[in-house]
């Protein structure tokens, strides 16, 4: 906001438009408060999210590193074949 001599002038753009804060209702108003405040919860929780994203990562590597160098897979594909017997 910008201060202009000692009277503040606030304007608020709401789909490529300019209105005059000041001039609108208080139900107005108060509507742009509450959508502001949930824009910075928004922006809150959408830094939380970037956290755990970050977190869970870390400590999907930090497993990879607990595991063992063999899976069930790589055990399997190092087994020779069954031997055959005569009923087979």
């Amino acid at each position: 906001m910008a201060a202009e001599t000692s009277k503040e002038i606030s304007t608020v753009h709401i789909d490529g438009k300019s209105y005059d804060f000041e001039a609108l209702s208080q139900d107005c108003r108060h509507t742009i408060a509450k959508m502001t405040n949930i824009d910075g919860e928004i922006a809150k929780l959408a830094l939380e999210m970037e956290k755990s994203q970050i977190y869970r990562e870390h400590q999907f590597l930090l497993l990879k590193q607990q595991l063992p160098s063999k899976s069930l897979e790589s055990s399997e594909k190092s087994e020779p074949p069954a031997k055959k017997g005569k009923n087979d």
